[in-house]
């Protein structure tokens, strides 16, 4: 049935709209546009909290997202998820905005902020779907681009990584996008920590003259000798990986 006989403001008019702007191809900045002029539609149509002016409210916050306007995406997915959280309750699985707050967050560098929204959103994630879900799964490789690219702290950043790869595998199996995807993320973030690792070895070792074993000079702190022999050993056993990963 076509929109103009259905009144083109009607609940499933608008519906039809929804699915056409998400789906068709269009520049991000167009379609940023088309979104923003359903939103208002449906809000004096629908009302603020009908299923489809939030799902609009949404995607056009992840539209501002996509192309660089992080306030003003920070504002309207903060507006989308706590419309959300008010219709639907704050155990309830669909918290896709919560989720693509948290993208903001990493995309305009918060990542402290970012994290947060992402351990929120997993915690209702797990409870309501499944550790395994996909969805789930989602929100722990953001989490762990959180450590990696937010945060730096590669050992964290890792771990979550390989519980999403190890997650996608068993649904998808080991040729999936995903899973080969969040695999190259974990050995880059391999990597990285053997760079960090390597830096920080030669950092001490030229700020301690006792290393050196050549050296009459007294050293001291053995404690920090120790950390520098176990150091060097990841170093080693980490290039290893490398080479022969």
């Amino acid at each position: 049935m076509c929109c103009w006989m259905l009144g083109e403001n009607s609940e499933k008019a608008l519906e039809a709209t929804y699915g056409l702007i998400a789906s068709e191809e269009m520049s991000e900045e167009t379609r940023v546009e088309e979104f923003r002029d359903l939103v208002k539609r449906a809000n004096e149509s629908l009302g603020e909290d009908n299923p489809v002016t939030l799902d609009a409210l949404n995607d056009l916050g992840e539209a501002l997202n996509d192309t660089g306007q992080f306030e003003e995406a920070q504002k309207i997915l903060e507006e989308s998820f706590a419309a959300t959280e008010r219709m639907l309750g704050p155990d309830h699985w669909k918290t896709l905005s919560m989720n693509n707050l948290g993208n903001v967050f990493l995309e305009s560098r918060k990542g402290e902020k970012a994290l947060e929204i992402y351990l929120q959103c997993l915690k209702r994630k797990e409870t309501t779907l499944g550790k395994t879900h996909p969805a789930t799964l989602e929100t722990v490789a953001n989490i762990a681009m959180s450590y990696d690219d937010g945060l730096k702290q590669y050992d964290k950043a890792m771990e979550y990584y390989a519980r999403a790869m190890k997650g996608w595998e068993m649904i998808f199996g080991k040729d999936h996008s995903d899973t080969r995807g969040c695999a190259r993320n974990y050995r880059d973030c391999l990597n990285k920590r053997a760079e960090e690792m390597v830096k920080y070895a030669e950092e001490i070792e030229g700020g301690f003259p006792g290393l050196d074993e050549d050296s009459d000079d007294v050293v001291e702190s053995e404690e920090e000798i120790g950390q520098l022999a176990a150091i060097r050993q990841s170093c080693a056993r980490l290039a290893a990986i490398r080479q022969h990963g």
